[in-house]
């Protein structure tokens, strides 16, 4: 169990404090992996493949799984793979929680445009020009 943890904290460690201050958010940080990717690809054998910041991580750590083979008890391949794993999380729980805000922000549009359409059948909304006064407010 303690190896383990200490395997944990070194992949925290690594994803959370090191790299990060080196290559800063790692979604936006593999994000711009997978757009020059794209452009190499072009480039290189002139198609368009769509690569994004999940893919990154995913190739990312088959790298290290393909070093894995050649060097299994290499510890710094176990570590970097969990971290890019981490890293593969971290993008899809933005992409969830990016998801869920737009569906928030849906609800609210589509509130306030039913609200509008409400309002429009108001006289007030229906010819703006016209003020119409309360006692009750104008007191």
């Amino acid at each position: 169990m303690e190896r383990r943890s200490e395997a944990l904290d070194e992949i925290r460690r690594c994803v959370c404090m090191d790299r990060c201050a080196t290559h800063g958010d790692a979604e936006d940080n593999f994000g711009d992996i997978a757009h020059v990717w794209r452009w190499w690809i072009k480039a290189r054998h002139g198609i368009e493949v769509p690569i994004d910041a999940l893919d990154s991580a995913e190739m990312m750590n088959l790298m290290k799984s393909t070093r894995k083979a050649k060097t299994p008890l290499h510890l710094d391949h176990w570590i970097d793979g969990g971290g890019y794993n981490v890293c593969g999380a971290g993008i899809v729980k933005k992409h969830l929680e990016e998801q869920e805000m737009k569906k928030e922000l849906d609800g609210l549009a589509s509130a306030v445009a039913d609200h509008g359409d409400k309002e429009m059948k108001s006289p007030i909304a229906q010819n703006p020009m016209e003020t119409i006064y309360e006692p009750s407010l104008c007191s």
